[in-house]
């Protein structure tokens, strides 16, 4: 959800509040399903004064960017759900404080072929090969499968291109098989 700087923007799943801006709230749910992933685009053309921490807030209309209270041209949240079980399917909700501005989703977890931790023990390495190809980030994982576990890999997200480059990659451009 993107918002407008000096907001305060919430989640809830099935009405349980489970992020209060960045901040994960103590609840029934498993925090380690949930990741708030929070970009800021700062108006250089304004600048940055003052310092700030958690203890020390900035000014409204201002955002903490690297310690330092920042006039922001835009705000974006994205809530990234981890490690899927089907008791995380359920009725999303992000809504931006002080404003009636709400975005809500229905989420339906559907059984994979893939077993958790399928990844584990492949080895293969085409990072750089898949950097050089300008395969999208986020589904750069594929490209190294042991460290899938740290990235977010949404291959729905993958583009036609991002599989392609990959499969040129994997085959050294259709050099080699793996058969």
């Amino acid at each position: 959800m993107l918002s407008n700087v000096a907001v305060m923007v919430v989640w809830y799943k099935d009405d349980i509040l489970i992020f209060n801006g960045t901040s994960f709230v103590k609840s029934t749910l498993d925090e380690n399903s949930y990741k708030i992933q929070h970009n800021v685009e700062v108006d250089f053309e304004k600048g940055c004064t003052g310092t700030c921490d958690d203890t020390k807030p900035c000014p409204v209309g201002t955002s903490c960017v690297d310690n330092q209270c920042c006039t922001c041209s835009r705000e974006e949240f994205t809530l990234v759900l981890r490690n899927l079980s089907f008791e995380d399917s359920g009725r999303y909700k992000c809504q931006i404080s002080n404003q009636s501005e709400q975005l809500e989703f229905q989420v339906e977890v559907l059984e994979s072929g893939l077993k958790g931790g399928f990844h584990e023990n492949i080895s293969y390495d085409h990072s750089e090969c898949c950097q050089e190809k300008g395969i999208s980030p986020l589904c750069r994982a594929m490209c190294k499968p042991s460290e899938m576990a740290e990235h977010h890999f949404d291959p729905t997200s993958c583009k036609t291109d991002d599989y392609k480059n990959f499969l040129s990659c994997a085959t050294d451009n259709g050099n080699r098989s793996h058969v």
